[in-house]
């Protein structure tokens, strides 16, 4: 029987509770190392895609598109945007550097405007993807 931590000698939990929480980390073991094995392809700059109201994007900086194995969060393609110059402010002053945002892409091109896992100031595109779990594959076409 689970105890609470209000009872004496509690907190303890109950055979069934260890059960389902070793199952629970087992199944996010799992999705890390199938991420882990990712891959990612160059595909080419990300030109032509909409946003999520369905009005066309343009970037600040470099956008690429990577076709991703397996899918990062549902997305088999994102868009890597990196701008080479953004400010992060620390306590002795402004610092900057590098800054990647990870987006995926829908079937219907449009672009989630959330970002994604590897998401990073101070990341290239390479650095971001890897981050999520992904290497490099080689490029397609």
């Amino acid at each position: 029987m689970c105890r609470s931590a209000t009872d004496p000698g509690g907190p303890r939990r109950c055979p069934s509770h260890g059960r389902a929480k070793l199952s629970r980390a087992s199944a996010e073991v799992a999705a890390l190392a199938a991420r882990a094995a990712g891959i990612a392809r160059y595909l080419g700059p990300a030109e032509g895609f909409l946003d999520e109201n369905g009005s066309p994007l343009a970037w600040n900086g470099v956008a690429s598109l990577y076709q991703l194995d397996p899918p990062l969060n549902g997305y088999g393609q994102v868009i890597a945007s990196t701008v080479d110059h953004v400010a992060a402010v620390k306590s002795c002053g402004t610092e900057w550097g590098i800054e990647t945002f990870l987006f995926g892409v829908g079937e219907d091109s449009r672009v989630d405007g959330q970002e994604l896992p590897g998401s990073a100031w101070g990341a290239t595109a390479q650095q971001a993807l890897h981050s999520a779990g992904y290497h490099n594959g080689e490029a397609a076409g």
